[in-house]
């Protein structure tokens, strides 16, 4: 009697917990089923290859912030041959990455572009030349070969100007971006971030003398937000949803920075090959400062006094003709208050 009521216990106790199973197993199934949350997909088109510049994009995607908010972003690495205004205005993109020099430079050329947030409070652009060379002071410039990217010549030729430096005292040539027109003697002077070029050339043993615009007077924005005034217009809720997660990536990968590099590295080179720690780690340190310049600076923050002070500086400069109204290039709608 005993050996059967033990029995029956213990087939009471298999079904109860197989009905147990039974019953989670359904639940996951339906709720999968029930899940009908359709990720839409965005892409944004980077202002240079991937790199700890981004750190906070990566964050944004490893972590699902972009997911959560409903997004399936492609982060697209500059490509050579469009920069990223002309893919977002062209529709190739959904978002962009770029300076705010360049922004004003596309609206004043009749681009409905718009920034959303900026990222880099302080322009991280930089002139450069190998001590070895003398070209120790701006003046130096002067019949000299500087090489400047398409990108970074608004910002580049702003500082010259308000330096008293016209752009026919010195030899123009385009370059791409890199240290190699420098190293190769290519070019007397050349142009990039003092968070990535610059970090390369003291990596391979070089002496560098740096010439940074915002020690000259010419404070811009860098690596800002944008869309269309039509993506804006059509799919606010996309837009909100993008600069939020974007914004909460950096964020963390401010307060997490060995964790945001490690994330990076999860990215490649134009070569498909793999990004190196240490680089991405001195790049990401000596961007800190130009992000968050200050604990009272939000990540994203930008106002009109500075679209303002930009927008004069290019006009002086005449690097743009037209004195546009400056509220018409940005929102901060979607910047949380």
């Amino acid at each position: 009697m005993r050996i059967k009521m033990k029995n029956k216990v213990f087939l009471f106790v298999f079904l109860f917990f197989a009905l147990l199973v039974s019953a989670y197993a359904i639940y996951v199934y339906i709720e999968s089923k029930n899940d009908n949350t359709v990720l839409t997909p965005v892409s944004v088109r980077l202002k240079w290859l991937h790199q700890a510049q981004f750190a906070g994009n990566y964050v944004a995607e490893q972590k699902n912030y972009y997911k959560e908010e409903g997004l399936d972003v492609e982060l697209k690495a500059y490509d050579y041959k469009n920069d990223p205004i002309e893919e977002v205005v062209s529709g190739k993109s959904d978002f962009g990455i770029t300076g705010a020099e360049n922004i004003i430079v596309a609206r004043n050329q009749g681009k409905k572009v718009k920034a959303l947030a900026v990222v880099y409070q302080d322009s991280p652009a930089v002139a450069f030349s190998l001590k070895s060379s003398g070209i120790l002071e701006l003046k130096d410039f002067v019949g000299k070969r500087l090489g400047v990217s398409k990108d970074l010549e608004a910002v580049i030729m702003t500082m010259l100007k308000s330096s008293g430096i016209g752009s026919a005292e010195v030899k123009i040539m385009r370059t791409d971006f890199g240290i190699d027109p420098l190293i190769k003697n290519e070019v007397d002077v050349g142009t990039g971030y003092v968070t990535n070029e610059v970090i390369q050339l003291e990596e391979n043993g070089q002496e560098v003398e740096v010439f940074a615009p915002y020690k000259f007077g010419v404070k811009m924005y860098a690596d800002v937000l944008f869309t269309t005034e039509e993506m804006i217009a059509k799919n606010p809720g996309i837009v909100a949803g993008f600069v939020k997660a974007t914004l909460r990536g950096w964020e963390y990968a401010l307060s997490h920075v060995d964790e945001a590099v490690k994330l990076t590295l999860l990215y490649k080179d134009d070569n498909n090959k793999a990004l190196n720690y240490d680089h991405q780690k001195a790049l990401l340190d000596k961007s800190v400062p130009f992000i968050k310049p200050n604990i009272n600076r939000k990540v994203g923050e930008m106002n009109y006094v500075d679209w303002k002070r930009t927008n004069q500086l290019l006009v002086d400069s005449g690097v743009v003709q037209n004195k546009l109204e400056v509220s018409h290039m940005y929102t901060t709608e979607f910047i949380s208050p």
